[in-house]
């Protein structure tokens, strides 16, 4: 059936192709013709769009990640200096880790040695993973202020 074609064809789509099947990516029906279960998928999903500074691209992202542009800016911070030879001083770069639930599987872990900040590592998960994800934060008092007493 052409249906279930597609919808096959549309699950396995990145970049300009996938843009062609958006509407049979999310199909209830096409899931149903192909006997398989419906699969949400972010709006971001396979997009080639940089998660550090936002902006699309037509050319590769290094390592999936970094724009062009924004890996140079990186391995300018790695090294410690810039073209001009002076040490780079608007980029932060540091290690982060997100955990986040995936539909109908466990929590996965995402960890970069270089990024600038949370959102960055959020919008790799989102053009990554396959399905409905969600992010959540848990935070507990300090234990110097729980003990405390309220008054």
């Amino acid at each position: 059936m052409a249906c279930a074609r597609r919808w096959r064809e549309a699950q396995a789509a990145r970049g300009e192709t996938a843009a062609r099947f958006e509407k049979c990516r999310g199909c209830a029906i096409g899931a149903q013709h192909a006997g398989e279960a419906i699969v949400h998928y972010s709006v971001l999903y396979g997009a080639d769009v940089c998660p550090r500074c936002g902006r699309g691209t037509d050319r590769r992202l290094i390592g999936g990640s970094r724009c062009i542009s924004c890996y140079n800016r990186e391995l300018e911070v790695r090294r410690g200096r810039n073209a001009k030879g002076t040490r780079p001083i608007k980029a932060q770069l540091a290690r982060r880790t997100i955990h986040y639930a995936v539909e109908g599987g466990g929590i996965e872990r995402l960890t970069a040695n270089h990024s600038v900040d949370l959102a960055e590592l959020m919008l790799v998960a989102l053009r990554k993973t396959r399905g409905r994800i969600s992010f959540a934060f848990h935070s507990q008092e300090p234990a110097s202020t729980a003990a405390m007493p309220r008054g």
